[in-house]
């Protein structure tokens, strides 16, 4: 009975504790006997010297219900472990931590200490013994389920989401209103997952009613938290808060993954409100860079991304985010004199840790500072989490896609709030702190009207260009019009060729603006000019997508809706997305759904270039505008007419490769 005991328990049991367990059995019962012995004054027991470790740092996760795989609270959990538990802390595999100590300190180091390693490793090598159970320390507390304590609120799905067993899905987006009748300060906020097993990842948006151009900074983070592998919830330190106005709504964008059974999941998310006054809004912006190509087998392929700062800041916490590929990351601040200083590197960055890192003293950027992001991928095979090392690797929402993404979050130096300024930040009412969709109908009131959601105005756009359908047939265009500026007298034609995935070439001819040609080839953007050719550093390259109407949401992930303007006599809703510090914003006619106006913008909010359209037109049942008048930041008004418009005309890919300098 006790070897068929055995044998089911090493079935169980990593290798590393199976050969641990033997050599156990092997040598005797003589460890046996110190584990279960008395307790002496110079040893190393559980209950006096390890259990407090464990309590402090590991207990976190290493408890029922958590990601870890085994619970660490109690002796006759941690006892079978002991051989694992020593090899992991010596290679500091346990607990996560991968930012190089070099560079920075922060204020959720994970990494154990000398002493507390040391304290591990001479209880295994002990013998683990238990020790007076009387000298154990209480168990920490943790309320059930949540990370961040007891939340004043949880707002969760009104109905499940069924997710089947096969498939890829699309990321979803549900919304929640908040019922908040004042503005709320959230110092803390947390998601719990319906369905761990089909759930990759939650981002938790606010949607404001009351936002308009130029509000965002007084709405704090666009993000309110989130959850994805290895990932801690959102805890602020005192004084700083995240701002819900009052009748907002929650978005969730859930990305499932279906795991072979099919499943139904009812997300929550969970917020703790600021007891204490706050001084500052946390903010948030990203240096994100969507235009890289990974070639296959490539074992260090580097993306670089930057963020400016335009104004006095400090950075509180920095996140980096890349999938399965990711191989390293690196954070540098470069000053406005051009000095600089790593402030966070990742060597050996882990896709199943998501780590938020959060300063222990906030890093001053002044303005016109640039934080600089340079990331490495593996895409070969030597990386054993590699889906497929012979696949060219492309921006994209699925783990077998990439990101490159260095997260930031900071507070504004010139903001103090005052007291007039702040909330009300005690717990809802009864009626309002329910769980919606639990059944209690009080929870169940009509917020105020409100602006459409951003799914709802990209849907009728899409409509209104004629469909999903008609907008995904065509696979390559051409547009031939002309072109004038009537301020400096010059005309022209002009000549555009677009084909899917992400290929397009302009080409102008004009007296007096002279020839010219432009192209992106999906990977390189050059121009060409009086048969000189030349790479673009800077290039819009998310606008090359063939079909960016359709992935709006997808492209820029952190789209918002600004609320309403007037344009050209009638009403558009605002779109606006970050770009390294410098927005992109839509204009949607709030009547026809058609977009009317695009706007990039610096930093400063100053314009960079609008460009309005005009004279909609139906070609293969997609409707196109036949005009478009451009404003650069000089003020020069360009005009294009297209009078011709082809879809699936047949375009050689080498149409858009950089020209080969003439030889004499």
């Amino acid at each position: 009975m006790f070897h068929r005991r055995l044998q089911i328990l090493l079935c169980f049991i990593p290798l590393p504790v199976v050969a641990f367990l033997l050599s156990e059995l092997t040598a005797g019962r003589q460890n046996c006997n110190i584990a279960l012995g008395a307790e002496s004054a110079g040893s190393i027991t559980f209950s006096r010297d390890v259990a407090p470790i464990f309590f402090k740092n590991c207990a976190i996760c290493h408890r029922p219900g958590q990601v870890a795989p085994m619970s660490l609270l109690t002796y006759s959990d941690a006892r079978p472990w002991a051989r694992s538990i020593k090899e992991k802390v010596l290679d500091r595999t346990m607990p996560p931590w991968h930012a190089d100590p070099a560079y920075g300190k922060f204020r959720n180091d994970r990494r154990l200490s000398k002493d507390d390693i040391d304290t591990i490793v001479a209880w295994v090598d002990g013998g683990a013994p238990e020790g007076n159970p009387k000298n154990l320390p209480p168990p920490p507390g943790f309320t059930e389920g949540w990370k961040i304590g007891k939340p004043d609120v949880v707002l969760t799905m009104p109905v499940k989401f069924d997710v089947p067993a096969q498939g890829v899905l699309d990321y979803k987006y549900f919304r929640l209103p908040t019922h908040f009748t004042e503005d709320r300060w959230v110092r803390a906020a947390e998601v719990r997952v319906g369905s761990p097993a089909v759930v990759h990842h939650v981002i938790v948006f606010v949607e404001n009613p009351h936002s308009n151009p130029g509000a965002s900074q007084d709405a704090g983070l666009e993000s309110l938290t989130g959850v994805a592998p290895g990932e801690e919830p959102v805890i602020l330190p005192d004084g700083v808060g995240m701002l819900v106005r009052a009748g907002s709504v929650l978005v969730f964008q859930i990305h499932y993954t279906p795991s072979g059974v099919a499943q139904s999941d009812q997300t929550s998310v969970g917020m703790i409100f600021s007891k204490k006054p706050v001084v500052k809004a946390a903010m948030g912006g990203a240096a994100i860079n969507s235009d890289f190509a990974i070639p296959p087998g490539d074992p260090r392929y580097e993306v670089r991304s930057s963020y400016e700062v335009d104004a006095d800041c400090h950075i509180t916490s920095l996140m980096p985010h890349m999938h399965v590929r990711g191989r390293d990351f690196q954070y540098r601040l470069v000053y406005p004199d051009g000095s600089s200083r790593i402030i966070l590197s990742v060597p050996r960055y882990d896709f199943n840790w998501q780590t938020r890192y959060q300063f222990a003293e906030s890093v001053a950027a002044p303005k016109g500072s640039r934080i600089d992001c340079v990331a490495h991928f593996n895409n070969s095979s030597d990386n054993k989490a590699n889906p497929d090392p012979a696949r060219l690797v492309r921006w994209g929402p699925q783990t077998w896609d990439e990101m490159m993404i260095g997260f930031i979050e900071f507070t504004l130096d010139h903001q103090r709030l005052q007291p007039s300024e702040q909330p009300v930040s005690g717990p809802e009412s009864s009626k309002q702190s329910v769980q919606h969709g639990s059944g209690d109908k009080s929870a169940e009131r009509k917020p105020a009207a409100v602006l459409p959601t951003i799914e709802q105005i990209l849907d009728k756009y899409i409509h209104a260009m004629g469909g999903r359908q008609a907008v995904q047939a065509p696979t390559s265009r051409f547009m031939r019009g002309t072109i004038s500026a009537p301020s400096i007298g010059a005309d022209g034609t002009v000549e555009i060729y677009a084909k899917a995935p992400n290929k397009e070439l302009t080409e102008i001819q004009s007296g007096i603006l002279g020839s010219s040609r432009t192209g992106f080839n999906g990977t390189t953007a050059w121009e060409e000019e009086n048969d000189e050719a030349r790479d673009l550093a800077v290039y819009p390259r998310r606008e090359a997508d063939f079909y960016l109407p359709l992935k709006l949401r997808e492209v820029y992930p952190r789209i918002e809706l600004k609320g309403k303007e007037k344009i050209r006599n009638c009403e558009a809703y605002v779109l606006e997305a970050p770009r390294g510090g410098n927005p992109r914003r839509w204009y949607f006619d709030t009547n026809t759904g058609l977009l009317i106006r695009t706007e990039n913008r610096d930093s400063g909010g100053a314009l960079r270039r609008r460009e309005d359209y005009e004279d909609y037109r139906a070609v293969d049942g997609i409707q196109v505008p036949f005009t478009t008048h451009w404003l650069d930041e000089d003020g020069i008004e360009i005009i294009i007419k297209f009078t011709e418009v082809k879809n699936n005309v047949p375009i050689d890919d080498s149409k858009f490769e950089k020209p080969v300098p003439k030889t004499a």
